[in-house]
This record gives C-alpha cells, sequence and structure tokens, in this order.
C-alpha cells in the first residue's frame, strides 16, 4: 500500500504548472551538472598529459555518446512506459515493465559490449586516429566498454524513478557518483597516495568506479523503496509483452538521440582534416557544450513523465501551457549563453590546453556554435513531447533531416569555402532551422489532440 501511495503523490496532473515544472526540474539540473562533470573532470585531467592525449580522448566521445545515449533511448521508452502505468495506479504492470526493461538493458549491454571490442581498430581509424592516439584510445576505451552495464543498467533503472515524479534521488545519486569520480581521477590518473600512474587508462577505471556506485544505489531505491523490482522474475510471455511497450518508445527514441553522436563522428571526420590541434579544441569544446545544455537536458527529461501522465489524464491545456513556457524560457536563456561563452572563450579552452592553435580554434567554436543552443534546448523539449506522448516517430524525423538532409549537405559545402568556419557556421543554421520546425510541430501535434 505505501508503493501504491507514493505512486499517486508522485502525480503530475495538478498545480500551476510554471512552478510544478521547475520543482521537477531543478533536481535534474544538480543531477546532470554532476554528470556532465565527469566528462569535463577527465577532459581537464587528460588535458595536462598533453595535446595528443586530450586528442586522443576527443576520439572516443562520438562512441561513448553512442551507448550512452542508446541507454538514454531505453530509459526514455521505459520512463514512457512506467508513467502511463503510474496513472493507472498499477503496480503489478509497473514492476513488469521496470523488471523487463533491465533484463533488456542486460542484453543490449552484451550486444554492445561484443561489437565495441571488436571494432575498435577499423572504427577509430575510419573517424581519423592515428598510430599514437590509437594506443592511447585503446587503454581508454577498453576499459570504459567493460564496465558499461554499470552505466546503462542504473540509467535506465534511475529513468524509472523519474517516471513517478520523483527527480530528486537520481539528482543526488548522480551527484555522489559525480564527487567519487572527482575524487578519483587524478589519483588514478598521476599516480598519488601510493597508486601507480595509470595517465588515460586511470580517467577509465575512476569513470566505472563511480558507475559502480549508481548501479547499487539505484538498485537499492528500486528493490527497497519503491518495490518496481523483485526478485520474482514475470512470466516470459509477460516479460514479452513488457519489452514491446518499452520498444514501442525506446529503439526509435535510441535512434534519434544516436544521430547526434553519429553526425558528431562525421564532424569530427572532417575536423581531423584540420589536425591534431583542431580535434583536442573540438573536443574540450564540445564538453563546454554539454554543461551549457545542463538546463535543457534537465526540462527534456521531464517533459516525458509530465506530458505523458497529463495526457493520459485529458489535461492538454497543462501540456500547451507548459510549451510556452519552455520555448520561452529556451529563447531567453540560450542567447544569454551564447553572449556569455563567447566573451570568456579564451579563458575556457585555457582550463583545457595552453596551445594557442588549440585555444584558437576552441574560441572560433565558443564565438559560433553557441548562437544555436537555444534552438538545441527547444529541439530536445520537442523530443521528450513526442517521446511522453507514445509517439516518437516525429521526433526521429526531425533528428534525421536536421543531421543528413540540412547539415551534412551544408558542412560540406561551406568547409570548402570557409574551411572549419564553415563547418561551425553550418551546424548552427541548420539548428537554428529545425528548432523552428521542431518547435510548431510539437505544438500542434498536443492541440490537434486537445
Amino acid at each position: 500500500m505505501s508503493s501504491q501511495n507514493k505512486i499517486n503523490k508522485a502525480k503530475l496532473i495538478d498545480g500551476p504548472v510554471g512552478p510544478l515544472l521547475i520543482k521537477l526540474t531543478v533536481p535534474m539540473i544538480w543531477g546532470l551538472f554532476a554528470i556532465m562533470t565527469f566528462n569535463l573532470v577527465d577532459t581537464i585531467f587528460i588535458g595536462q598529459l598533453g595535446t595528443t592525449h586530450l586528442a586522443a580522448i576527443s576520439f572516443t566521445f562520438p562512441v561513448i555518446m553512442v551507448v550512452t545515449n542508446l541507454a538514454i533511448g531505453l530509459g526514455i521508452g521505459t520512463s514512457s512506459a512506467v508513467a502511463r502505468a503510474v496513472g493507472e495506479h498499477d503496480l503489478t504492470k509497473i514492476q513488469n515493465l521496470s523488471i523487463g526493461a533491465l533484463i533488456l538493458s542486460l542484453a543490449v549491454v552484451g550486444t554492445c559490449l561484443i561489437l565495441g571490442l571488436l571494432t575498435v581498430d577499423p572504427l577509430f581509424r575510419l573517424i581519423g586516429a592515428n598510430e599514437e592516439q590509437m594506443v592511447l584510445i585503446k587503454d581508454y576505451i577498453n576499459v570504459w566498454y567493460g564496465g558499461m552495464i554499470f552505466l546503462v543498467v542504473p540509467m535506465v533503472g534511475n529513468y524509472i524513478i523519474r517516471a513517478t515524479g520523483d527527480m530528486l534521488w537520481p539528482g543526488i545519486i548522480m551527484i555522489i557518483s559525480s564527487l567519487l569520480n572527482l575524487i578519483l581521477d587524478p589519483i588514478l590518473i598521476f599516480g598519488m597516495f601510493g597508486f601507480p600512474r595509470m595517465e588515460i587508462k586511470g580517467a577509465a577505471v575512476a569513470t566505472v568506479i563511480a558507475w559502480v556506485f549508481t548501479f547499487f544505489a539505484s538498485s537499492f531505491i528500486l528493490y527497497f523503496r519503491e518495490k518496481f523490482i523483485t526478485l520474482r522474475l514475470p512470466r516470459f510471455s509477460t516479460l514479452v509483452d513488457a519489452w514491446k511497450s518499452i520498444a514501442h518508445v525506446a529503439f526509435p527514441a535510441a535512434g534519434t538521440h544516436m544521430i547526434v553522436p553519429v553526425g558528431a563522428g562525421i564532424i569530427m571526420s572532417m575536423v581531423a582534416l584540420f589536425g591534431e590541434e583542431a580535434v583536442a579544441a573540438f573536443g574540450a569544446a564540445s564538453r563546454v557544450e554539454m554543461f551549457a545544455f545542463i538546463i535543457f537536458l534537465a526540462m527534456s527529461a521531464i517533459t516525458g513523465p509530465f506530458v505523458g501522465q497529463n495526457m493520459g489524464a485529458g489535461r492538454f491545456d497543462r501540456i500547451l501551457h507548459g510549451l510556452r513556457l519552455s520555448y520561452r524560457f529556451c529563447l531567453y536563456f540560450g542567447l544569454f549563453e551564447a553572449v556569455l561563452l563567447a566573451l570568456f572563450a579564451g579563458p575556457i579552452m585555457g582550463l583545457f590546453d595552453d596551445n594557442p592553435v588549440v585555444i584558437h580554434y576552441g574560441q572560433m567554436f565558443l564565438y559560433i556554435i553557441p548562437v544555436a543552443y537555444f534552438a538545441h534546448g527547444i529541439i530536445f523539449i520537442a523530443s521528450g513531447v513526442f517521446n511522453g506522448s507514445g509517439h516518437p516517430v516525429p521526433a526521429v524525423i526531425i533528428s534525421v533531416a536536421r543531421m543528413f538532409v540540412l547539415f551534412i549537405p551544408t558542412a560540406f559545402i561551406l568547409k570548402n569555402i570557409y574551411g572549419l568556419t564553415g563547418i561551425f557556421a553550418a551546424y548552427t543554421i541548420t539548428t537554428i532551422t529545425v528548432g523552428g520546425i521542431a518547435a510548431a510541430w510539437s505544438y500542434r501535434f498536443i492541440l490537434k489532440r486537445a
């Protein structure tokens, strides 16, 4: 009965929309901020080892993003299904969905591990890594692959917790995990307190240890507090039903999210043509970009449960009001970030590398690409609307059109005319265009169902 009461309290269909969205978003901001420091801290410490090390870790970003975004897709699909079950007050259904999601996550991890280990050499050489960088990449990525289970499973588990409207505990878990990584990184990278100097491999080991904490913490909450997972496995037919319900949203959502790292890999291959310094700058500036997206990603994360529960209750007026508030915020805050990053581009890049060429390329990135950050936020939230409603196809179309129909052709054209600046300009122009389309489409999508 206590679990049932918690589900009832977590419903998102009552109360003023603006304050509710803020209440849900703030814990997510802190949690995502903590997670982003994983990558930023790794990059800063590894950058102290030299430009070659920084370039090597930069080459791993697209691959890491593919796995991470696959996990996010599974989490979104699970959250969408669980949120609707929460509205039905069906604890048994929630348990079946939760157990099914975690089993599916294990299967995905196993597949990614095998594929990843088999493709290390051809994949990173295809992106543009040289022999010296390949040695460093293998030191990092092989450990990272080995610890994937401790990334994917708790990530999906945290999405299950969020589906009830609880954004606090997932945030706390991510903050503690990030602090562990912050403490362990310098110890293992540089060899402190009697530990051997592991350099780039040490960053991967520190990350995996921190993930282990999230694995046990989220499992503890799901089992003991929420009682969403049990030691009793559902019947296979029940698991199949759960997988179908999750996959209906999860795999399109995963595809949508993985388009971004695939595009990042393509961008990286184009940037690599301009030298190691350009790759290092792109990798470092991309880490800064991740921090700039924190609030937008937090808003996107709470959009799915908010839309799912209110759509189930027929409260379309609340969804429309939430969209108006969210898109307006994206516009104002995104433009504020663009100005801020342009003003401090030099000092920011100096944190990663003292190479003047790296700093120059990084400044170029931070002058041009942040102009479109407001549109990124709109795209994130629009995708949350479609996924949360159980209709993921529009989000897929938006992502495919943005990357493959608009960006890549534009980037190739502008690269030949303006060089690296042209690549960055193409990304900004196409993102703003698609952001406007996403805003209009998501608003009309809800309006037609009101």
